[in-house]
């Protein structure tokens, strides 16, 4: 990874979890290779063991674990930049909805602008999580337990966003296509899409724009991620990876270790692939593609561009 995109994502973690502590990652992967189970403090699943839980759950029944893994991000920041990416499209943003959301994290920050909010998942830990969030910021939120598919909200709002590269769960073309008809029956005229997603050199194996590997504490309890290992399998055809991921969390003081491990299907899409399904929905295009969560940064392959974050806007007629 070049050092400055290290530097980027190491302030946004360092301003929300402090300064992060550099882990060995070799025992962990050569044990794998072996087809081993060697992780220091690893039991069987569902045994536990001088306080530590091996765990086969999806990360995503974990809410308060993902929640502080992903909270590094500086989602005061990534907000600023939606609704500036908005006004650009000469969009003022009163509502929103938040597709795959997880727990909330820019639900809530734009809730917490006055904005009416719409939050969509497929998991209700993750949703549950947020209403106890909202709840105790006296925010409101609309959630909706659905798929990214096949979602309907109430009426029209001015901006969706998906983060965090969610939209890579859609597997095939199929979904994406479906996907994206739904956002476009979800967006008012003129309405804004906005999404994050992996940068395309990470699709074509040139290099890695992002940490995969990091560490983050909130109040007593460290959890500790990593996402991908060298030989995990990729399908150069249907471009979807099975990502190993591995999920520590650690409770000062209690003595508790919990162990989430998992393999994740993610679909590596390509700009020109993305385009290319983009223009079979007849209500939206692509109107600009950023490299970071800088206006200054468009989409390029120059060391300043970590992510694929296209601007899709809907038709002011509707057609």
């Amino acid at each position: 990874e070049p050092d400055d995109i290290r530097r980027q994502q190491g302030r946004a973690r360092e301003a929300a979890a402090g300064s992060l502590k550099t882990t060995s990652w070799s025992g962990v992967r050569d044990a794998r290779r072996q087809g081993r189970r060697q992780m220091t403090g690893y039991v069987e699943p569902g045994r536990k063991h001088c306080g530590k839980v091996a765990n086969m759950m999806h990360l995503y029944e974990r809410a308060k674990v993902y929640d502080i893994a992903f909270s590094y991000r500086d989602i005061v920041a990534e907000c600023e930049f939606i609704l500036r990416v908005c006004e650009h499209a000469g969009l003022n943003v009163s509502s929103i909805v938040d597709l795959g959301s997880g727990t909330g994290a820019h639900a809530l920050e734009m809730a917490g602008r006055g904005m009416e909010v719409t939050a969509i998942d497929r998991m209700e830990q993750m949703l549950q999580h947020l209403l106890e969030e909202a709840g105790g910021r006296d925010y409101v939120v609309r959630t909706v337990n659905g798929d990214m598919r096949e979602f309907a909200i109430e009426r029209e709002v001015d901006c969706a966003i998906s983060m965090l590269g969610t939209v890579s769960h859609l597997l095939s073309n199929e979904d994406m296509y479906a996907h994206l008809s739904c956002v476009a029956r979800s967006l008012r005229p003129g309405g804004v899409y906005l999404l994050e997603m992996v940068h395309p050199r990470d699709v074509f194996s040139k290099g890695s724009s992002t940490e995969s590997r990091w560490k983050v504490t909130k109040g007593d309890t460290t959890v500790t991620v990593e996402w991908g290992q060298d030989g995990d399998e990729f399908d150069a055809v249907s471009e979807i990876e099975e990502v190993s991921t591995c999920v520590t969390a650690t409770r000062s003081g209690k003595g508790e270790v919990e162990i989430i491990e998992d393999v994740v299907k993610q679909r590596r899409y390509s700009f020109q692939c993305l385009r290319a399904l983009v223009q079979q929905v007849d209500e939206l295009r692509i109107i600009g593609c950023y490299g970071a969560f800088d206006l200054g940064v468009p989409l390029s392959d120059s060391a300043e561009a970590w992510r694929m974050i296209p601007v899709l806007q809907k038709s002011q007629t509707g057609s």
